[in-house]
């Protein structure tokens, strides 16, 4: 199998929508606080209406007429999001490179805390969206997700008509079809301005 490794650069928030294909941060919270009070939500430029999340046997899972979503309880477990039409499934492994201190679910998002980060995945229709909530200056600014499938063959900027991109990814299968694509990241400072 062959694994993507994408690499996101940015400052103090972040976040990505991964879809498979067919508020202002404030430096006092942390960032369970920031799930639990839907400010990431108010922050981002597409917000989007989330799936119910069940725990069940070690993992949360959110499922839906296209997809599932399985998030294992240990952010060193790959969350999985799986089309239910195509029967592909493509997994994610995040790298913190920091100790897990625990995971919670805070409105229908699975945090996982770290010493100096949170990580708050959560689920849509077709599929889910990663958040990354820097907490101080000790936190890091770089994020690896390491994406895999069966049938996973490389990632591209997508373009438009006129061969512009917009910092959204493509990811294609074997077949040289769209397997996945990643929505463009965004970042805002701790008041609320754009960073990326």
């Amino acid at each position: 199998m062959k694994k993507i490794v994408i690499t996101l650069l940015c400052t103090t928030l972040i976040l990505t929508n991964v879809v498979m294909m067919n508020s202002e941060v404030q430096a006092s919270e942390d960032g369970t606080v920031l799930f639990e009070k839907g400010i990431v939500d108010e922050l981002s430029p597409q917000p989007l209406v989330n799936v119910a999340i069940e725990e069940k046997n070690e993992r949360f899972i959110a499922e839906t007429d296209e997809s599932q979503v399985m998030i294992p309880k240990d952010m060193e477990e790959p969350t999985i999001l799986s089309d239910n039409e195509e029967g592909q499934s493509l997994s994610m492994q995040v790298n913190l490179d920091e100790k897990q201190n625990e995971t919670i679910s805070a409105e229908d998002t699975v945090v996982y805390e770290t010493k100096n980060t949170s990580l708050g995945i959560d689920a849509f229709d077709g599929g889910l969206r990663h958040t990354y909530v820097m907490e101080n200056k000790e936190a890091p600014n770089t994020f690896e997700v390491k994406y895999d499938a069966d049938n996973i063959s490389h990632p591209e900027l997508s373009k438009d008509g006129e061969g512009k991109t917009d910092g959204s990814i493509l990811i294609y299968d074997k077949a040289g079809e769209t397997l996945a694509a990643l929505d463009i990241p965004w970042a805002k400072d701790a008041n609320g301005k754009d960073v990326c």
